[in-house]
């Protein structure tokens, strides 16, 4: 894949001064796909795409904002701001069921993600596969499947 930025010589000295706007902008702008390519790897926590890929620009912010060159490429140096903020948010978002849920349920995740990613959600195919995998029938997987379904806030509306 071509860079979509190329990283250019500073002409503004970051430390012990004001951060160039236009200097992060730069950086933010080039380094967007970056944000995508993380989020992507944290789908099988159930939280959306968008969810993740906000948090993770809240992250490649504040790494372009505080970025100091010192021989390291800022695309290496924004990847730890960017999964620090996206692992922070599933963290705080996930319900402590989630969390405590046995090594399986993650892998069964993973896997229905994939699947469905590739045949479509809802797709009676993602069903037959995973079962498959399981070696279980197709009815016991799609209990499990409405099991794993997305927990629902306290505070949401009914109906």
């Amino acid at each position: 894949m071509e860079a979509i930025y190329e990283e250019r010589e500073s002409t503004v000295e970051l430390v012990g001064a004001e951060v160039d706007s236009a200097e992060v902008e730069m950086r933010v702008r080039g380094h967007l796909e970056l944000v995508r390519r993380l989020a992507w790897k944290y789908r099988w926590t159930g939280l959306s795409l968008e969810e993740l890929m906000s948090e993770g620009n809240v992250g490649l912010v504040e790494a372009a904002r505080r970025f100091e060159e010192r021989g390291v490429p800022f695309g290496a140096y924004a990847q730890q701001w960017i999964r620090a903020r996206i692992r922070a948010y599933v963290s705080r978002t996930w319900s402590v069921a989630g969390g405590r849920a046995p090594w399986i349920v993650f892998q069964l995740r993973r896997e229905r993600a994939r699947l469905e990613a590739r045949w479509g959600e809802g797709h009676p195919e993602v069903t037959k596969r995973l079962a498959e995998a399981l070696g279980k029938r197709e009815e016991e997987v799609a209990r499990g499947a409405d099991a794993l379904a997305k927990d629902v806030s306290l505070n949401a509306p009914l109906g």
